[in-house]
């Protein structure tokens, strides 16, 4: 079986990962560099279950997180250094509803536990809770997708850098696979998909001398941890431009108002870098969107959950594409025309 894959961030190279431990197949990844065409490359990293302005569990989070961690293994062993930081996350409820849930699910569940606001760095004191996501991890996009890369390519899959317009140019291939995010309606235009689209923008921040971020915060927006310890990010997801066009100066004033609610950042952060990417999300849920037409699957609506559940979704579309049976695609995930 001949299968193309559209898309090499974190749906489309975790697909191909799964799908090449079949030695039937043969897989071609076909992807652009272009960064603001894939999110991927430019996410700060996040994944733990309490994603969300609600802060309520994901569904399937248990499921993502496994999966995902299996594949960070993979990629730290093939490049033999760490592509992520598995020391946790915290959590920072800044409204009353965050704190109930959050208190309730340190009773349901050990991966979150209540702690002292005052153990939190950065932190001001007037909030309504603050908790540590004992299974938080940040993950380093490149140094992971570059491992991920690596193994497939050890195991056969052909990456051809080449942007795919028209399904049409890809008859000689059995199946096709497009996980492009944002760009699936480029790919996909005869499709109708109840998908909207969330421009994000990053600030890589250098830390004052001395300074450093143990482990990343999450409240409205977030600091997160950087593969380089005298670095940090800055960063939140708006609906605000879907164009490519990065802009800093909005990115910053957006950005660290959020932030700077309820953290007081160290004097003499400096600024040194922006990206942007733009997200799919899918209309009324935010599970992942999973669908098949003819030869054709699709992976989108990953928003911001897209790490969490990437690795999930990879072992889910393989199965699915392998048995040519969509009905292996769970009913919370699977498009219906």
């Amino acid at each position: 079986m001949k299968i193309a894959i559209i898309g090499a961030g974190f749906s489309g190279l975790s697909t191909a990962f799964f799908l090449s431990q079949e030695k039937s197949v043969e897989i071609d990844v076909f992807y652009t560099n272009k960064n603001t065409e894939c999110a991927s490359r430019v996410s700060a990293g996040l994944m733990h279950p309490y994603i969300g302005k609600s802060a309520k569990r994901s569904l399937f989070a248990t499921e993502g997180m496994q999966k995902t961690m299996h594949l960070i293994d993979v990629a730290e062993r093939e490049l033999g250094e760490k592509v992520a930081d598995t020391s946790g996350v915290f959590r920072i409820a800044l409204t009353e509803d965050v704190k109930q849930t959050l208190d309730g699910y340190t009773q349901e569940y050990m991966d979150i536990e209540k702690v002292d606001p005052k153990t939190v760095p950065f932190l001001q004191v007037e909030v309504h809770g603050a908790y540590f996501i004992k299974n938080g991890v940040t993950i380093f996009p490149e140094k992971y997708l570059n491992g991920l890369l690596k193994v497939c390519k050890k195991r056969g899959v052909k990456f051809v850098e080449r942007k795919i317009t028209d399904i049409a140019e890809l008859t000689q291939y059995d199946q096709i696979l497009v996980a492009t995010g944002a760009q699936i309606q480029q790919v996909l235009p005869e499709i109708n998909l109840p998908i909207k689209f969330m421009k994000g923008q990053v600030l890589r921040c250098k830390l004052p001398g001395g300074i450093t971020l143990k482990h990343s915060i999450v409240g409205s927006g977030y600091m997160a941890v950087s593969v380089d310890p005298k670095y940090c990010y800055l960063g939140s997801t708006y609906e605000r431009d879907v164009t490519s066009k990065i802009d800093m100066e909005l990115a910053k004033s957006l950005i660290f108002e959020k932030v700077e609610g309820y953290l007081t950042l160290p004097t003499g952060l400096e600024v040194t870098d922006c990206f942007m990417g733009v997200r799919a999300l899918r209309k009324g849920h935010y599970l992942p969107l999973i669908g098949k037409v003819d030869n054709i699957w699709f992976i989108t609506a990953m928003g911001s959950r897209g790490l969490l559940y990437h690795g999930l979704v990879g072992e889910i579309v393989s199965n699915a594409i392998l048995h040519d049976a969509d009905v292996k695609i769970p009913k919370q995930m699977r498009w219906v025309p």
